[in-house]
């Protein structure tokens, strides 16, 4: 178990990459709201007030959704690459007789990286 503890953390994080791109959509189906006038009384600036705040919530919706999705995108990917270099390495070091410190410093690195 030891000598494969590489290897199955390479293959969990290449897993938990491929969730973490599955996640990447986040579903905002904000309305645009339109100005009015009413003919020059108080409600015709409380009505574009009001619309203004809620189109600026829109906007502050989609920039959150999109956001989320490039995030998600990034920390996906991130972690399929970090899970392969850790399969890679692995693979390549069992061929070598390598030093406790050394192993250690790696996967320290590797669990570091992906966080």
């Amino acid at each position: 178990m030891k000598k494969h503890f590489k290897f199955l953390v390479g293959i969990a994080l290449i897993a938990l990459g491929v969730f973490a791109l599955n996640l990447n959509s986040v579903d905002y189906y904000g309305q645009k709201t339109e100005r009015t006038a009413y003919g020059g009384d108080a409600y015709t600036g409380i009505q574009n007030a009001a619309a203004d705040t809620a189109n600026n919530i829109n906007k502050l919706g989609n920039t959150i959704a999109e956001s989320h999705s490039k995030q998600m995108t990034f920390v996906g990917t991130s972690m399929i690459v970090f899970g392969a270099l850790t399969i890679v390495y692995d693979l390549l070091g069992n061929n070598k007789k390598k030093s406790e410190t050394e192993e250690k410093k790696w996967l320290h690195i590797v669990i570091i990286f992906s966080l």
